[in-house]
């Protein structure tokens, strides 16, 4: 017969089940950043993580200003959005 688990267990099952989510993406942000494809384009660190960094520059209105910077720092080429597909 089935038992009902306890609450100390479910509790367990719980820190668990957060505890791998939190390791999975840690390891996913890792990968973005050193091992992906794009990842040797020079560009500001917190755009090879996601859409973030892009997404603020254009709610503050400064997004032509930032590539245009962007580009004269890094050169010709640079990474402004993450690999996620």
């Amino acid at each position: 017969m089935l038992s009902v688990p306890s609450i100390n267990e479910l509790s367990v099952l719980n820190v668990l089940a957060y505890f791998i989510i939190a390791i999975s993406g840690i390891c996913f942000l890792l990968w973005q950043r050193y091992f992906s494809p794009i990842s040797d384009i020079p560009g500001p660190r917190l755009a090879s993580f996601g859409t973030c960094f892009q997404l603020w520059e254009i709610y503050k209105g400064k997004i032509n200003d930032t590539l245009v910077q962007l580009h004269r720092n890094h050169g010709r080429y640079l990474t402004t959005l993450s690999s996620m597909c």
